[in-house]
This record gives C-alpha cells, sequence and structure tokens, in this order.
C-alpha cells in the first residue's frame, strides 16, 4: 500500500516493466529530502528489480542541489559497476545542465522525453514528505 502523506513536497513514484525500473521524482531534493530518497536510489543496485537498467524521471522536480545530485552519481557509479544503465529525463535547462557540469551528461543518457518504452511499466507508488515542508517559526 501505498505511503502518503498530508504536505508531499517531495515524492517517489517507482514501476518496472521487466527489464528496467522507472522512478519519477518529484518536488525539491535537497539536503533535508535527499537521505530518503538517495536510500530509495539505494534500491536500484540492490533488491527487487536489481537485474534491471533505471530511468530516473526528473521532470516533476521543482529543485535539486548537490545532495541530489551526489545520490544520481552514486547511483549511476552503481549501476555501471553492475553493466546496468542510467537513463534520466529532464526538461529543465538549468537541471540539465547542472547534470552536464557534475559529469552525468558523460556516462548516462539524458532524454528529453519519456522513451516509448515506458508505456508499459507497472508498479507500485511510494511518496515521502520533504521535512522542510512543515511550518517553522521563525
Amino acid at each position: 500500500m501505498p505511503e502518503q502523506t498530508a504536505c508531499p513536497s517531495f515524492a517517489i513514484h517507482r514501476r518496472w516493466d521487466g527489464r528496467r525500473q522507472f522512478i519519477e521524482l518529484g518536488g525539491e531534493i535537497d539536503v533535508l529530502a535527499a537521505p530518503p530518497g538517495s536510500d530509495f536510489l539505494d534500491d536500484t543496485s540492490g533488491g527487487p528489480g536489481a537485474e534491471t537498467d533505471v530511468v530516473v524521471d526528473l521532470r516533476p522536480v521543482t529543485f535539486i542541489d548537490g545532495s541530489g545530485l551526489n545520490a544520481l552519481l552514486r547511483t549511476a557509479g552503481r549501476l555501471d559497476a553492475c553493466r546496468h544503465t542510467l537513463a534520466i529525463v529532464v526538461t529543465n535547462p538549468l537541471q540539465r545542465r547542472l547534470l552536464h557540469l557534475v559529469g552525468l551528461g558523460r556516462n548516462v543518457t539524458l532524454h528529453t522525453a519519456m522513451p516509448d518504452y515506458a508505456g508499459e511499466a507497472t508498479g507500485v507508488v511510494q511518496r515521502a514528505a520533504h521535512p522542510a515542508s512543515l511550518t517553522r517559526r521563525v
């Protein structure tokens, strides 16, 4: 059963098509959100679906900082070590530039639209709340 939160400013949706994992990240991926997000990405190299390539969809992401980029870099490295591939769907030109600046554009396929093979994937939806989405008093 999917976990749902009242203020989901960070969301993860995961599904499979038998050959690939599709992970859609949404909202803000920063130092507060990356620990659950990176733990989720860590599952791409172990556990169910580990024998697959991975497609990460960043189109719903509104913000990503170094911790989110680091999670993507670690995932790319782990998948490469297992002879699997990481593809990233990104339409935001600033995010695309960041991915190139940290070197992800060299060893990861960057797409501007979801690849055709993604339409038949099925799976579960998981959501995580962004800790900063809680009201803070200053």
